[in-house]
Order: structure tokens, then C-alpha cells, then sequence
């Protein structure tokens, strides 16, 4: 799977677009690509393309939208994940494993629901 990043100005092919700056930073920073590798980019608004890189440098990175291609579609089932509290940034962890997962809501689990949860012999 190619790496993938938001790119609000790539409406059409053929077009050199400069990623967000946290997009940037990510690309440069951690991927490190050469001039020429070829990325994924999406606008937000249903416009996905295969990219080439054409510059990068320490704040910024251009990418030229070379051909268009459909997006995944969205999974016929939908998916709610219902995790408890957890301290710290473990809980932001959750979600954003999740989001990556496909889950479609979070119902966090909080001590009153959980109470309310428990079997009761009758």
C-alpha cells in the first residue's frame, strides 16, 4: 500500500500541488523520499491521485497529480467499538487504531454504564 496524504488543491491531473505543512513534515521528516517517488494524494472531496514527487525540502514538498484512481469504498457493515476510559494518551491510541481499522463509532465505556452493563442473576 502507498503512503497516502491530504492534499486540498489536487482537484485535477497534471497539477503541482504543495502538501499541508504537517503533511510536508511528515513525508520529509519520516519517509524521506527521493524526487520521483510516487505517493498517493487526496483532496477530501472524493478526488484521489497517484503523485509523483518533485521537490522536498525541510518545511515544504511539491507533488505533480499524475493520473486519478476510485478510493476504497466504504465497508457495507458499520462498527462500533465500545472501549473503556483509559488514562493518558492510551485512549487516543484507541481511537486512532480504530479509525485506521475502519470503526465507524466509539461508544466509550464509562463506570455508570459499565454498572448498568452487569449480568444479575434473577
Amino acid at each position: 500500500m502507498a503512503d497516502r496524504f491530504y492534499a486540498p488543491t489536487a482537484s485535477r491531473t497534471g497539477v503541482r500541488v504543495h502538501l499541508p505543512d504537517s503533511e510536508a513534515a511528515h513525508l520529509t521528516h519520516v519517509l524521506r523520499p527521493k524526487a520521483g517517488a510516487t505517493i498517493q494524494i487526496f483532496d477530501g472531496k472524493a478526488h484521489e491521485f497517484i503523485g509523483a514527487i518533485i521537490t522536498t525540502d525541510r518545511t515544504d514538498a511539491v507533488v505533480e497529480t499524475l493520473e486519478p484512481f476510485d478510493p476504497v469504498p466504504q465497508p457495507r457493515v458499520t462498527i462500533t467499538l465500545a472501549p473503556a476510559i483509559l488514562k493518558r494518551r492510551k485512549f487516543d491510541s484507541i481511537v486512532r487504531d480504530a479509525v485506521m481499522l475502519g470503526v465507524s463509532a466509539l461508544q466509550p465505556l464509562v463506570r455508570a454504564t459499565l454498572m448498568s452493563l452487569r449480568w444479575r442473576p434473577g
